[in-house]
C-alpha cells in the first residue's frame, strides 16, 4: 500500500488512480509551491510569443464581463497591448523548454511514461 502523498493532497497514487485519473478533477492548492519560483511572468510571455509554441491569451471584453475571447497562437507582441483588468495566458508543454519544470515529473512516478502529455503552464495576474 504506497502513501499519503502530498502532491496528491493526501491520497495516495492507487486513490488517485482509480477514483481520479480520467474520471474527475482533483483540486490541490498549492501543492507544489516550488513552481512560483521557476518561471516569471515575461518568461511565460515570450514562451507565447515563439513561433513553435502552442498558446492562448484569453481576455474579458471591456464593454461586456460576461463575454471573452480567446486569441490562440502564433501569439504577437500586440496581443499583449491594452489589456483589461482580467486575462490569463496558457501556454503548453512548457516542461520541453525547462529542465526545471521538467524535473516536477518526478513526483509523479506512478504516471507511466507513454500516458503522460505535457504540463501547461497558466498566467494571470
Amino acid at each position: 500500500m504506497s502513501q499519503p502523498l502530498d502532491v496528491l493532497g493526501g491520497i495516495t497514487a492507487e486513490q488517485f488512480l482509480s477514483e481520479y485519473w480520467q474520471k474527475k478533477p482533483l483540486l490541490v492548492r498549492n501543492a507544489m509551491p516550488e513552481i512560483a519560483s521557476l518561471l516569471e511572468p515575461n518568461d511565460v510571455m515570450e514562451l507565447a510569443l515563439e513561433e513553435h509554441v502552442t498558446a492562448r491569451l484569453i481576455k474579458q471584453k471591456d464593454r461586456d464581463p460576461n463575454q471573452w475571447s480567446v486569441k490562440s497562437s502564433p501569439l504577437l507582441k500586440a496581443d499583449f497591448q491594452k489589456m483589461p483588468k482580467l486575462w490569463t495566458l496558457l501556454v503548453q508543454a512548457v516542461d520541453h523548454y525547462s529542465f526545471d519544470l521538467s524535473a516536477l515529473w518526478k513526483k509523479f512516478p506512478f504516471i507511466p511514461q507513454w500516458r503522460r502529455d505535457d504540463i501547461m503552464v497558466s498566467y494571470a495576474p
